[in-house]
């Protein structure tokens, strides 16, 4: 039997309680090997793009004077994103006054058929996903909001270009810029950085 698959019961028993990607890590270090660069990366792009939208959907918030702290918690009960959609269009949408499950979700279920009706293509989102918190989807779901409402013209190296979903890099990129949201704050602005 190898030395790292001797576990005494208690530590079976710990290991078994926390969490998968914990097991993980402690199984890479367990072994010797260091995390993958890719997996940091992609950790790090996510942070990135969690604090960038969050600065984006509060700047339209605040017009209704509301803000958003997480944008994975916030979002789940469906009020900040039907009131940043009532923002966005300058119309009315209906909402649920409860706080139960069944109220979140009917929430975001307005809003994600608000978006339906408006011809934006919301591919495998739904509802029971972003009231669970599902981080890929939320982030996408603002994403796909952004490119919907954002000005398509925007300033990009002194030139006015038309942005598509084909070079939304661009657009993602001129939004880190204008929120100033990038690694270690290198802008002086450490209430965006990833540090915090």
């Amino acid at each position: 039997m190898s030395s790292y698959t001797t576990f005494s019961k208690q530590q079976n028993d710990s290991f078994k309680s926390m969490s998968l990607g914990t097991n993980l890590i402690l199984l890479h270090f367990s072994r010797g090997l260091h995390l993958s660069s890719n997996i940091l990366n992609a950790y790090e792009r996510e942070l990135i793009q969690k604090k960038t939208f969050t600065k984006w959907v509060n700047s339209h918030l605040q017009k209704a004077g509301q803000q958003i702290e997480d944008l994975y918690r916030d979002l789940r009960d469906g009020h900040s994103l039907i009131s940043l959609l009532e923002v966005l269009s300058g119309e009315k949408l209906k909402r649920e006054r409860g706080k139960l499950r069944v109220h979140r979700l009917q929430n975001v279920s307005f809003a994600l058929d608000f978006l339906q009706k408006r011809q934006v293509k919301l591919v495998n989102i739904r509802s029971e996903e972003i009231v669970d918190g599902n981080s890929k989807l939320i982030l996408g779901l603002i994403w796909t909001i952004i490119l919907h409402f954002q000005v398509s013209e925007i300033q990009v190296e002194g030139q006015n270009k038309k942005l598509t979903a084909q070079n939304d890099g661009k657009l993602f990129n001129a939004i880190i810029h204008k929120h100033r949201c990038v690694v270690g704050g290198k802008y002086g602005d450490e209430r965006c950085s990833i540090r915090n």
